[in-house]
């Protein structure tokens, strides 16, 4: 069932955790359930399906994951004006996210986007985490 799949990702990610010490994101990507022109926008003639951050509240990384989250929204919308949804929080929520402090949910436009605007906001998201690995993402 749906209300299990966290739990299944938490124990995938700490197995993976054990056996890649070095991992410094654990990034679950998904699709959000909304309507085309809430999801995408052009940006310099170029179509993007719009991304929001979803960050459980609820364990002692929670600030952590919003500082970091936080770096990489304000690339996205200084870099890119207008992709950025939102940062979503659930107080009563943990999503797993307690294993890391690089750890979050990441939704990339809906349902009636096509490949090509979810591959320019993916590009546009690696840009994001490469500049943050990298320190200059402030």
């Amino acid at each position: 069932p749906y209300n299990y799949s966290y739990d299944i990702s938490n124990k995938y990610c700490k197995e993976i955790k054990e056996k890649y010490p070095s991992i410094i994101y654990f990034i679950d990507l998904h699709r959000d359930g909304i309507d085309k022109e809430l999801s995408t926008i052009t940006i310099n003639n170029k179509s993007y399906a719009k991304m929001m951050f979803l960050l459980g509240m609820n364990h002692n990384n929670a600030n952590k994951n919003l500082e970091v989250v936080t770096k990489l929204n304000n690339y996205l919308n200084k870099n890119y004006q207008g992709l950025m949804r939102n940062i979503y929080k659930r107080n009563d929520l943990t999503y797993y996210q307690e294993l890391s402090s690089h750890n979050f949910i990441i939704e990339i436009g809906g349902q009636d986007n096509t490949y090509t605007e979810v591959y320019n906001s993916v590009k546009a998201f690696a840009m994001a985490i490469y500049n943050d690995l990298e320190g200059e993402s402030e």
